[in-house]
């Protein structure tokens, strides 16, 4: 009987686990059944399902015209501002609903444009946080065998399995600062390329396993071998924009 891959326990059932959700427009970078059980598979989706619905990832999604599993229009909530995709899934436009004043920024006095400041996770960071551990962890064990045997994920799986309930840091930033390498190759890393999508990894240390998350324009980034983020130094030193997650914690 096999076992799962992150909860170690026997699979009773099982069913195709999405690297990175299908709700982002992967169809094709996937685990088999017999994997992860399905304990773990309708684990993940809550956590997936508040990480991208209420964050700036729904709005990424709503750009790129990705449809609903229904079929319909893509829709982001956050607080009190609402938005949908184009009836007809075309990119690039954003249907707002609900705005208030103080959701507009830098209104231009003769066009009339303004900026719409959305918070990349709305009390969602943890859920976030799971989500780029599980992809990160799921990513390297599909494409990267050798990484994926030399190093030890047992906080990462006690983590995911709720063991370990501590907050795990992560940051964005618009830089990549270490010399990161694609996770998926060939077919993988170019179909996921056409969703704007890029998984990449670089180890700094035994303890020190950095992953990016990129998804059109937003990256997220967090070691999937512990809570550890004194990596991050350098990306507050030279990005003033990077963000750390959960906000509570203070920068290195």
């Amino acid at each position: 009987m096999m076992k799962c891959i992150i909860c170690d326990d026997n699979i009773i059932k099982s069913s195709i686990e999405h690297i990175v959700a299908e709700s982002l427009g992967n169809l094709t970078y996937l685990l088999s059944a017999n994997e992860i059980c399905d304990v773990c598979n309708n684990r993940f989706s809550e956590f997936e399902d508040k990480a991208i619905t209420r964050s700036i990832l729904s709005l990424i999604r709503i750009q790129n015209g990705i449809k609903t599993k229904k079929g319909k229009p893509s829709k982001l909530q956050v607080g009190n501002i609402k938005a949908q995709g184009d009836e007809e899934f075309k990119k690039n436009i954003i249907n707002f609903t609900k705005l208030e004043e103080k959701d507009m920024n830098n209104i231009h006095p003769k066009t009339g444009v303004y900026d719409v400041t959305i918070n990349e996770f709305d009390k969602t960071e943890m859920s976030a946080a799971k989500m780029f551990l599980k992809i990160g962890f799921e990513a390297i064990y599909k494409s990267q065998k050798e990484v994926f045997q030399k190093n030890d994920f047992s906080e990462l799986k006690k983590h995911l399995t709720n063991q370990k309930i501590k907050d795990w840091p992560f940051i964005s930033s618009h830089i990549n600062h270490y010399s990161f390498k694609s996770i998926p190759t060939f077919n993988d890393k170019y179909n996921l390329n056409r969703i704007k999508c890029k998984l990449l990894y670089f180890q700094l240390s035994d303890v020190q396993l950095i992953f990016g998350f990129q998804y059109s324009f937003y990256n997220a980034f967090i070691n999937l071998l512990s809570r550890d983020y004194s990596w991050t130094k350098p990306y507050f030193e030279l990005d003033t924009t990077t963000a750390l997650y959960p906000k509570y914690l203070p920068t290195p």
